[in-house]
C-alpha cells in the first residue's frame, strides 16, 4: 500500500519467494510460496537480525540514480504471507510520490539487490528451523517482471479494505496518490 503521510510516502513492493528446506539429517528439498509460508516467523526473525534491517537507510544506500537516493528515506526487506504463499516485501519510506519512471526504477533497483547483491548474500545464510532443520530463502530466481506494488499485487482501490498479516486495514487516500482515484 502506498501512503502518503506528512510528505513521505510509503510503498510496499512483492515478489515471489521459494526456499530450500533441509532436515536435521542434511536431506534438502525445495519448497514452493505456499511451503514456505509455513516458515515466516523464522524467516522474518533472521530477517530482523539482518545488518541491512537494523541500519536506519537499510538498501536505501545503494539505490542508483544519486537523484532517486536522496528522495528514498528508507527500503528494508520482509515478508508476509499472502493468498496463502511467502512474497518477499520491500517496504520503501521516500521524500513524496514517485513518478512511474521513478517506482520502474526502484524496483529494478530491488530486483538488482535480490539477484546479484542483499538477497545473494541473505540466501547463502541458514534461517534456524526446530530440532536442527533449516532452510534458505531463494530471492535469486525472481524475476523482474514478477515484482509488483501491493496495489498491483492485491488489485486495492481507493476506500478498500484488505486482510494480511498485520489486520484489516483501510486503503484510502493511496490510490488518489498514485493518480488511481
Amino acid at each position: 500500500m502506498e501512503s502518503v503521510e506528512n510528505g513521505i510516502a510509503e510503498i510496499r513492493l512483492y515478489s515471489p519467494l521459494s526456499g530450500r528446506f533441509f532436515d536435521s539429517e542434511d536431506y534438502g528439498r525445495a519448497l514452493n510460496r505456499v511451503e514456505l509460508s509455513a516458515y515466516r516467523r523464522e524467516i522474518q526473525s533472521a530477517l530482523d537480525k539482518d545488518e541491512i534491517r537494523q541500519s536506519e537507510r537499510g538498501l536505501a544506500e545503494y539505490v542508483s540514480p544519486q537523484s532517486l537516493r536522496e528522495r528514498i528515506i528508507s527500503m528494508h526487506p520482509g515478508v508476509e504471507v499472502w493468498s496463502y504463499g511467502m512474497w518477499s516485501v520491500l517496504t520503501v519510506k521516500c521524500q513524496g510520490v514517485l513518478s512511474e519512471g521513478e517506482l520502474e526504477t526502484l524496483k529494478d533497483e530491488w530486483h538488482g539487490q535480490m539477484t546479484d547483491g542483499w538477497g545473494e548474500s541473505f540466501a547463502q545464510e541458514a534461517v534456524d528451523c526446530d530440532e536442527g532443520c533449516c532452510l534458505y530463502v531463494d530471492y535469486m530466481d525472481t524475476k523482474r517482471s514478477s515484482i509488483k506494488t501491493e496495489q498491483e499485487l492485491k488489485g486495492i482501490t481507493q476506500g478498500q479494505e484488505i486482510a494480511g498479516d498485520a489486520g484489516v486495514q483501510r486503503v484510502t487516500g493511496a490510490a488518489q496518490a498514485m493518480g488511481m482515484g
